[in-house]
């Protein structure tokens, strides 16, 4: 087994380097975007994953300021 500096196994670091990290022992389970406009509004957006990496659910959230930016 190589292991590289940083102390994981080969094979974990490339499944690690992902932007979405499917591993039986390690994985993404949710990802957000915060999203700020100059008008003011913001939107809030979360999607949620189980162990297989499916969808199993999503929420999003929008609100406005008074003042734009």
């Amino acid at each position: 087994m190589l292991v590289h500096l940083n102390g994981l196994p080969a094979d974990m670091e490339r499944a690690m380097s992902s932007p979405f990290v499917l591993h039986p022992r390690y994985g993404t389970r949710c990802s957000t975007v915060l999203l700020a406009g100059h008008d003011g509004r913001t939107v809030v957006s979360e999607r949620r994953f189980d162990a297989t990496g499916g969808l199993c659910g999503a929420t999003r959230i929008e609100f406005a300021s008074d003042e734009p930016r």
